[in-house]
C-alpha cells in the first residue's frame, strides 16, 4: 500500500473552477483530477476541508446549489 493522500481546499477549490481558471494552473487540476480518478490511491478530504470547500463555492465563487451539490457527489465517488 502506498498510504493515504490528503487534499486541501485550494486545490478542490482549483478542480471545481477549473474552466475559470488561467492556464498556467492546468497542471495543479490535472494533478487533482489524476488522484481522485486514480482507483488505487486513497483520498482523504477531512470535514473541514468539504465545509470550506462548499462554503467557497457558494458564497466567493457563485456556485449554485446543484453544481455544489454535483461536485460533492463526484468527490465522495
Amino acid at each position: 500500500p502506498r498510504g493515504v493522500i490528503s487534499l486541501d481546499s485550494n486545490a478542490l477549490l482549483r478542480w471545481l473552477a477549473a474552466d475559470a481558471l488561467p492556464p498556467e494552473d492546468a497542471p495543479q487540476v490535472e494533478a487533482v483530477a489524476r488522484l481522485l480518478a486514480a482507483s488505487e490511491e486513497s483520498v482523504f478530504m477531512g470535514l473541514v476541508v468539504l465545509a470550506e470547500v462548499v462554503w467557497t463555492a457558494r458564497d466567493r465563487m457563485g456556485f449554485g446549489r446543484a453544481e455544489v451539490a454535483a461536485a460533492v457527489r463526484a468527490l465522495l465517488e
